[in-house]
């Protein structure tokens, strides 16, 4: 999703309601959970290059490289 498209989203909806994330990836599932909910804790812009680990797992380089890019990183906890 591009900044564009996240602002166009968000400025459909309440400016004072909490923004949480959640991802039903099967890394955070457990036997009592399908889920797992995070709260964003910073907002910013990095220069970056995005890669896969030997598992497949997504993964950023952060620095200028080559193969960098401007992205913009939501932080995010699960410990709210």
């Amino acid at each position: 999703m591009k900044v564009k498209e996240l602002q166009k989203n968000l400025s459909a909806l309440d400016p004072e309601s909490e923004v949480l994330c959640y991802s039903e990836d099967e890394m955070f599932q457990g036997e009592d959970r399908i889920f797992a909910v995070f709260t964003i804790s910073s907002v910013g812009q990095s220069e970056a290059t995005r890669c896969r680990l030997d598992d497949e797992a997504p993964y950023l380089k952060f620095g200028k490289g080559d193969a960098s890019q401007k992205l913009t990183i939501l932080e995010i906890t699960s410990d709210d």
